[in-house]
């Protein structure tokens, strides 16, 4: 711990960090779940399919996410 928060102690540094950066936190533990499933189906076997079957005729094995 730095200096400046040797005189408060590690609750006070652990308040002050969730005060200032808690909403930001939320935010990615949320949204990054989200937007993984969103982009995994966005890119489901309709865009996938087609693109291993691509990759087999040029006699690559297939990619899978």
């Amino acid at each position: 711990m730095s200096t400046e928060w040797q005189g408060f102690g590690l609750q006070k540094a652990v308040e002050t960090n969730l005060k200032n950066n808690g909403m930001m936190m939320l935010a990615t533990v949320v949204g990054v779940p989200i937007a993984f499933n969103i982009g995994k189906k966005l890119l489901n076997k309709p865009i996938i399919l087609p693109a291993n079957r691509m990759l087999k005729a040029a006699g690559i094995k297939e990619v899978k996410l």
